[in-house]
């Protein structure tokens, strides 16, 4: 019995590996997101991370924005996080994903960004990789509170 519990851990291990390397590699090359903005029409970007994984990097039309992962508190479905942190945009959905920046003037929109994707499993998907994305990259000494509900 424990060699099976053993061996399911381990399968559970290598899923999430590969999900993660899938991850990584689709944001080292960068993926279109759009995003939410407070007020006004949605955004088309590209979303990249650097090659030591600690900086995303957000490209709307010629304009970069740099996002450290230290400064994302959290990040998790909108409708959880954005119902919170930034209630005044209403046009989010089921697809969409928000972030919480510690500091406002890194990011340019604010407190919180609001990503929209293609579907809701896109989402979800996104959000279950940051947050491991985020815990890889956490001290061990900062709160968990950058962890939120998927």
């Amino acid at each position: 019995d424990r060699l099976s519990e053993d061996a399911m851990v381990g399968m559970q291990h290598a899923v999430l590996l590969d999900c993660m390397k899938a991850f990584v590699s689709s944001l080292l090359v960068g993926f279109e997101v759009t995003v939410v903005p407070d007020v006004g029409t949605d955004i088309g970007a590209k979303l990249t991370v650097d090659d030591d994984l600690t900086v995303l990097t957000l490209e709307v039309q010629t304009i970069l924005r740099l996002l450290p992962l230290e400064t994302l508190q959290c990040v998790g479905p909108s409708m959880e996080v954005a119902a919170i942190a930034c209630p005044q945009v209403k046009r989010l959905d089921e697809r969409c994903a928000s972030m919480i920046v510690a500091d406002d003037d890194i990011s340019g929109w604010g407190h919180c960004l609001n990503l929209r994707f293609e579907t809701p499993r896109a989402r979800k998907f996104f959000v279950a990789s940051m947050k491991v994305l985020l815990v890889g990259a956490d001290p061990p000494a900062m709160p968990r509170e950058r962890v939120h509900a998927a």
